[in-house]
């Protein structure tokens, strides 16, 4: 789906000379004491911020410029500046760095930034949320692989955003991450959102608790004088009890719901992705080494008595070159378990 690369000479990481961590910071989440330690300094932070919200349309995205450590075996990552991704082909679910675009990230590099690195990549869900999906996975294993390099996902619509991290060899989103500026400078950041869903169960918890209290209160101070006391004291507590109980189901099954959504936005995504792939291969990637050298995608529908290797002989595909991509892109744990009716992706030549 999105397109990335990074050169030789940026996969090397020259730690001769320790960084110095910022001292002037804001903590965005709670960030876990084994999470690479991530540092966004306050301007490149507004800016993509800026940047994600002028096409809420189509995805776009750029490159992390900054600088990497190691100190006391804890991984820093502070980004200092950002290249964005011009002359991308772009959808709403989609996202392409073309021959085009990778001339002008190396070009910017070299001009603005030759001393930095190239830590990660970042790029927008408008209206998807935070996540990564199969192919932006596939991307990061392939592409920004080293333990320090990360990704970067906004989503402008619903104003969240978050970082991930190689961590046990997998990639994992961290809990939270640093805005920093220089010593003496005020660091003024809109309140950032990030729990949508665990702040919107609390708002109606509390709500509903506010209003379970308010109800006991009317109930006691106007109940009828010919009423036992106690009798009515026992069974408000019994409702109480109650409103309690239905009070937890519903926070219950608003997190359900938040859930589905997200996942029907993930659905939606995908859908989006299957209509696009049904009527072309889709171009995912492209080599800066080599501007004609791009890896094409193609989306298969496996039929009755189908197996990997009679699908790889329809399309042409070189079976025994082709078998461990094809597993790893369609997380297919092992090839005897496919199916009629099921969905793959097919690299092509």
């Amino acid at each position: 789906m999105k397109k990335n690369e990074i050169l030789e000479d940026e996969k090397t990481n020259n730690i001769n000379e320790t960084i110095k961590l910022p001292t002037n910071f804001i903590t965005v989440g709670e960030v876990d004491v084994d999470d690479v330690k991530i540092y966004i300094k306050q301007d490149v932070y507004k800016r993509i911020e800026k940047f994600s919200k002028e096409d809420t349309s189509n995805e776009c995205g750029g490159i992390l410029i900054g600088d990497y450590d190691e100190i006391n075996d804890k991984k820093n990552v502070i980004i200092t500046a950002f290249i964005e991704a011009k002359y991308t082909d772009a959808s709403a679910s989609t996202l392409t760095f073309t021959h085009e675009t990778w001339n002008y990230i190396h070009k910017e590099h070299e001009e603005l930034y030759s001393e930095k690195k190239i830590l990660g990549w970042q790029h927008t869900h408008p209206n998807y949320g935070i996540f990564l999906s199969n192919y932006d996975i596939f991307i990061q294993e392939n592409f920004f692989n080293l333990p320090w390099q990360i990704a970067y996902v906004v989503d402008p619509i619903a104003e969240t955003r978050g970082f991930f991290q190689w961590r046990n060899n997998k990639v994992e989103k961290t809990n939270g991450f640093y805005i920093f500026d220089e010593i003496g400078k005020k660091i003024k950041i809109k309140q950032v959102k990030s729990s949508e869903s665990n702040e919107k169960v609390n708002l109606i918890s509390i709500l509903m608790t506010l209003l379970a209290t308010i109800s006991l209160i009317f109930i006691v101070f106007f109940m009828n004088e010919n009423y036992n006391i106690t009798q009515k004291f026992n069974e408000l507590l019994s409702i109480n009890t109650k409103i309690i109980e239905e009070n937890n189901e519903l926070a219950q099954k608003l997190q359900e719901s938040n859930e589905l959504v997200q996942k029907s936005q993930q659905n939606n995504e995908l859908a989006q992705k299957e209509q696009q792939n049904d009527s072309s291969s889709k171009t995912t990637m492209q080599s800066n080494e080599n501007g004609n050298d791009i890896v094409k995608i193609k989306a298969y529908i496996i039929q009755d008595g189908d197996t990997l290797n009679i699908i790889c002989q329809k399309n042409n595909i070189d079976y025994f070159k082709k078998k461990s991509i094809i597993l790893k892109m369609n997380d297919i744990t092992n090839e005897d378990k496919i199916y009629g009716g099921q969905k793959i992706y097919l690299p092509l030549d």
